[in-house]
């Protein structure tokens, strides 16, 4: 369920939007079930990771793609988890 919203990614897609909600699933997942949702937060990274280093580009074009997907990625996932932190 947590890697669905990344599927546009995997078509082609630039929107962050994808990324983003795929973050905050993990982040909501982290809240609930700690163990689970850090495997889901490194599966989607790793996923992520796997994903623009086979693709047929350049080095300096696969290294932007990557930490441009990670940052959105781990930015729903620190959204989610610093919102908790200011309601709780």
């Amino acid at each position: 369920m947590w890697g669905y919203p990344l599927t546009p990614i995997y078509r082609g897609s630039r929107a962050t939007a994808p990324v983003l909600a795929s973050g905050l699933c993990v982040g909501i997942t982290i809240l609930f079930r700690h163990d689970v949702g850090i495997a889901s937060a490194a599966g989607g990274v790793f996923t992520l990771g796997v994903f623009h280093l086979t693709q047929e580009i350049d080095a300096p074009r696969k290294i932007r793609a990557l930490l441009r997907s990670t940052t959105i990625y781990t930015g729903g996932i620190a959204i989610t988890i610093a919102r908790s932190a200011q309601v709780g």
